[in-house]
């Protein structure tokens, strides 16, 4: 590819991140207004999108390479930020997942996750690197040991939805990484084993996993994603009203005037108001938006040439996927309710800044990629050099 081609390319993917993110953003301010009628929200969530749009700005400046570097200080400032919320979080509904600054709560998984992403990466890509065959079974072993930390501590809180996402992120960043196929079984061997236990001890000996940290209403959750009519109605009623949202909006939808009240609809259950004042058509655009969102992660990915960008962008990308997946299926009652948001959209800070961050962070890719190529990263050479 020609040094005017790559810089196209950079130059497209850049500008059409810039436009959907841009969408993203007008149509959470007006949903969030629709459905409230609080202003003060729509400028809490302005502030939190320009507060991101200033790290997309500073991340120009700033190497990927700093973050490669420093990747290991970043996970263990997220470790720290965890125990932290345990110690001293404001606990809501039962869960210990905020830090109470005074003027704003920030849920320090969000920003874990990301640099879970960083670490792992760099983990898996200097294992390549070093092309250390036959050490698979090392890989694993560390990974293992990078991903149960903050799963301890998320379990703790408790919030299982975002274990989920670690473990999501972590399976498919090694399989990218190519791990050997025995390793690959084991793994799934060992997860099906996992998933199985987990699915005996939820339907059989539910004390026990009551006595380790999880809570009644993480269990009323499954209860109501399996069966709704075998839970009682208040357990049921959030899922019930979304979906019923979703259906009442047909085609075309309802209009700025929703009929049907869905408790948290600013937030986890904002998908549902999309539906029902927008349609199938309104949700069908978002959902769009996505797709090509995500796409251009992707030919990020073939635009970069070092691992280590390569696996974080896969993080990011499995990241992101499971968000909006989750968080639809959630609202038209296919999968149990979770915390997990719906990205650039669902009102929040902690959310809105990690999106962004990640928006940077792929920014920052195709950026120091087109630097790197015409000679201006030495440290791009050499890990290429690597890798061949």
């Amino acid at each position: 590819m020609t040094e005017k081609n790559i810089k196209s390319e950079a130059g497209i993917l850049s500008a059409n991140i810039a436009v959907i993110v841009t969408f993203l953003y007008l149509i959470s301010v007006a949903m969030i207004f629709l459905v409230t009628g609080d202003k003060k929200l729509v400028i809490l969530q302005t502030i939190w999108y320009l507060l991101g749009v200033m790290v997309v700005i500073l991340m120009r400046f700033i190497s990927i390479s700093y973050f490669e570097k420093y990747a290991v200080w970043l996970y263990g400032l997220g470790i720290l930020m965890l125990a932290v919320v345990l110690i001293f979080g404001k606990e809501v509904n039962g869960a210990k997942r905020w830090l109470d600054l005074g003027v704003v709560s920030l849920q320090t998984s969000e920003f874990m996750k990301i640099f879970f992403i960083l670490y792992l990466a760099k983990i898996i890509a200097h294992h390549r690197e070093k092309k250390q065959q036959g050490q698979e079974l090392l890989l694993f072993v560390k990974v293992f040991l990078v991903l149960i930390v903050p799963l301890v501590f998320i379990f703790k809180q408790p919030d299982l939805g975002t274990a989920i996402v670690f473990l999501l992120i972590t399976c498919g960043m090694l399989f990218i990484g190519g791990l050997s196929k025995k390793i690959i079984a084991v793994a799934v061997i060992s997860g099906s084993a996992i998933m199985g236990g987990l699915t005996y001890l939820i339907i059989f000996q539910r004390q026990i996993l009551l006595n380790i940290g999880m809570k009644n209403y993480q269990f009323q959750r499954i209860d109501t994603w399996i069966d709704g009519s075998a839970v009682d109605a208040d357990s049921a009623y959030n899922v019930e009203q979304a979906v019923l949202a979703v259906g009442s909006g047909g085609y075309v939808g309802n209009g700025m005037d929703p009929q049907v009240y869905v408790p948290e609809r600013h937030t986890d259950f904002i998908f549902s108001m999309i539906g029902e004042t927008t349609g199938l058509i309104g949700s069908a655009i978002l959902i769009i938006l996505y797709f090509f969102l995500m796409y251009y992660f992707i030919r990020t990915c073939f635009l970069t040439k070092t691992l280590y960008h390569t696996y974080v962008i896969t993080g990011i990308l499995i990241m992101m996927s499971y968000h909006m997946f989750q968080n639809i299926a959630m609202n038209i009652g296919l999968m149990p309710v979770t915390g997990i948001p719906l990205p650039f959209i669902s009102y929040g800070g902690s959310a809105i800044l990690a999106n962004m961050l990640s928006i940077a962070i792929i920014l920052s890719i195709q950026h120091q990629h087109y630097s790197s190529v015409f000679g201006s990263d030495p440290s791009f050479e050499k890990k290429e050099a690597l890798t061949n």
